[in-house]
């Protein structure tokens, strides 16, 4: 289940063409989320057990009609906090503190540790320890690695390189290698040096489009010597995807007489 995310006040507010805008703004249902109403159970049952956002479908099923969480009572859910790119900044923030502080009762609540009331989300995250080394990036690159396609995979690599601060961008390198080359791996996999040079390319790419450099991240290098062999593979590949015509395919079975005059 696809749970909402927002920052304070600015959720969605679905209206149709015919609704009262009047009666609209004083209906409290409008503002209401999943993630106001999973604050507000938390307030309620403050003596209950104190679970994560993710958690919550487990236990709670979303109505629709009143926009509220009911207890559940059959069946079973489980729940996925809706994606936030590192670039999004204060909203990235939030989502990894709701998947890690347990029982909030409010955004300032997430903002408060150990007593003490911090400004903003980023804040509070780095007091909680989940900003500490590259954990909170690793653990984007993993949760995304589960229903991201390599490609994308790639693209979140190059944007967490350029838009937050990776202590160790070749370890990051080195630990998720396997997953950023897959599809190459498996197009050309008995040619590691083509996967490798394919992977790095690729992402070095996505990075100068963004206005760094891939040596700006002591990320691997390609040697002289195996951009001419990745040239020639692609030159093979070029000529062997040439679309072939079915004349010539017939033509090459058959026996062919000359005469000379």
């Amino acid at each position: 289940m696809a749970l909402h995310l927002h920052l304070p006040n600015l959720q969605s507010v679905v209206l149709h063409e015919t609704d009262d805008l009047v009666h609209l703004a004083s209906d409290n249902r409008t503002s209401r989320t999943m993630l106001t109403e999973f604050f507000r159970i938390n307030q309620l049952n403050k003596g209950g057990p104190k679970y994560l956002y993710s958690e919550f479908p487990e236990h709670y099923v979303w109505n629709y009609g009143y926009r509220t969480w009911e207890p559940r009572h059959q069946r079973f859910s489980v729940g996925r906090i809706v994606c936030a790119n590192p670039i999004e900044g204060e909203r990235y923030y939030l989502r990894l503190l709701l998947l890690n502080v347990r029982g909030p009762t409010s955004f300032n609540g997430l903002k408060t540790v150990d007593g003490v009331f911090y400004s903003s989300f980023r804040a509070a995250a780095q007091a909680y320890g989940l900003l500490e080394g590259d954990n909170a990036i690793e653990e984007c690159l993993r949760e995304a690695s589960t229903f991201q396609m390599p490609p994308a995979l790639r693209r979140l690599f190059a944007t967490l390189l350029v838009h937050c601060e990776v202590g160790n961008p070749r370890l990051l390198w080195e630990k998720f290698y396997s997953l950023l080359s897959e599809d190459f791996r498996r197009n050309y996999g008995s040619n590691e040096k083509l996967v490798h040079y394919k992977t790095i390319t690729d992402i070095a790419q996505v990075i100068e489009s963004m206005g760094k450099h891939q040596a700006d991240f002591d990320l691997p290098t390609v040697s002289y010597e195996d951009i001419q062999l990745c040239k020639r593979v692609k030159e093979i590949e070029e000529e062997l995807n040439i679309p072939v015509s079915p004349e010539d395919i017939i033509a090459e079975h058959c026996h062919l007489n000359f005469n000379s005059y």
